[in-house]
């Protein structure tokens, strides 16, 4: 696995209550499964709602007292000693595997995992600071992704919606964006400003490829169906805009009693929900290049 062949995907919208962080999980589980491609999942909101989606509270709880989650990436440890001042020394990192916890593991020759890298509550602290006081937590982010990319072939940060350092630093590193959208009267508006942010974003390397995925739909709903063909038929999104959608379904509802993927919710009526995050993940899939071979 070489950097050049990874992706890393953000998944954002500047706009809230899209359903982001649930097609976050469970888009990339299906892609994962059904493609076999070993994939990290990068909780990247302050309001750690992946891993809430993902983890019990006391597994969580566990992650944070052990330092494996994503604030041990960003926040470097005090020096040994008044010598031990060096970047090399402040650069040093974790590797995914050591702070990653294991979701998913489809067994084999090469045992491919789906892992997680757990959110925090503190990313809200360093979202209130100047960017200029931030560029070595960014520089430790980079090279954590960086060496994750090489046993990595997909990477993907559940993002929060807004134009704060995290959003920053995830669409810096970030080849790919997807960006969720509820068809209402604002959607296009909810693009067009992940757009923008991401045009205003200085990089030295080509812009992140965005695809779009409308989420929620209610067939039988006259503003849900006029604004799902606004957008499908602007001149600059439509084209962008997956073919397949997800429609409305409780299952996909984040509720306090139950932790874990959609898909192994043990009801009946599961088999079309599966489908359906199938259908989208493997459209998604071949759009980043990991065709079914």
């Amino acid at each position: 696995m070489s950097k050049q062949n990874s992706a890393v995907v953000a998944v954002i919208n500047m706009k809230g209550g899209v359903g982001k962080t649930t097609l976050a999980g469970n888009v990339f589980r299906e892609l994962f499964l059904n493609r076999k491609i070993r994939t990290l999942l990068v909780d990247f909101d302050p309001q750690f709602n992946l891993s809430q989606l993902l983890l019990t509270r006391k597994a969580y709880e566990s992650l944070v007292d052990e330092g494996k989650s994503i604030h041990t990436v960003l926040q470097h440890r005090p020096p040994d000693s008044v010598f031990a001042v060096s970047d090399e020394y402040h650069l040093d990192v974790e590797s995914a595997e050591k702070l990653a916890t294991r979701l998913k593991y489809i067994s084999g020759p090469d045992g491919i995992r789906l892992d997680l890298i757990a959110g925090s509550f503190e990313l809200a602290m360093m979202n209130l600071r100047d960017f200029r006081t931030l560029q070595l937590p960014f520089r430790r982010l980079a090279k954590f992704i960086g060496n994750a990319q090489e046993t990595y072939p997909l990477i993907v940060f559940d993002c929060n919606p807004s134009s704060s350092f995290t959003s920053w630093a995830a669409l810096q590193l970030a080849t790919h964006v997807f960006v969720p959208v509820r068809a209402d009267r604002y959607s296009v508006l909810g693009v067009d400003m992940v757009r923008r942010y991401i045009e205003q974003i200085v990089l030295d390397r080509p812009k992140p490829k965005m695809n779009i995925v409308i989420n929620d739909v209610t067939d039988d709903d006259p503003e849900v169906v006029k604004a799902s063909q606004e957008l499908r038929g602007h001149t600059v999104y439509g084209p962008l805009v997956l073919a397949n959608m997800i429609k409305h379904t409780e299952l996909l509802r984040a509720k306090s009693d139950y932790t874990g993927f959609a898909r192994d919710k043990k009801v009946s009526h599961k088999k079309n929900v599966r489908s359906m995050l199938t259908k989208v993940a493997m459209e998604y899939a071949d759009a980043l290049g990991f065709h079914d071979e």
